[in-house]
């Protein structure tokens, strides 16, 4: 089986979503389409040949969901562009929750 390709994005301060407090000096290892390690900079080992990004100065945050919207064509670009992963409307077809 090939291997997934890895991404590291370390040195940013983790938001996660649990409401403890930020992780700073953070790395993220994304392998795929799943993240497989979270953890501090210098404590967390890097799968070989991973690409490395550096987030210093910046913040790393889930993706965000904004569970009430009136769903138009031109939006999901726009979600995307301002860190919205996911978006409901309310009054939509199956379509639009798939």
């Amino acid at each position: 089986m090939a291997q997934a390709h890895a991404l590291v994005i370390e040195g940013g301060t983790l938001i996660d979503g649990t409401a403890r407090s930020p992780h700073r000096n953070a790395v993220v290892i994304i392998e795929g389409n799943r993240i497989t390690a979270v953890g501090e900079k210098g404590k967390v080992p890097y799968p070989p040949g991973a690409k490395v990004i550096s987030a210093a100065g910046k913040f790393i945050l889930p993706g965000l969901i904004d569970m009430h919207v009136h769903w138009a064509d031109w939006m999901p670009e726009l979600f995307l562009a301002h860190g919205i992963t996911s978006a409901v409307d309310l009054v939509s077809t199956d379509w639009t929750l798939e």
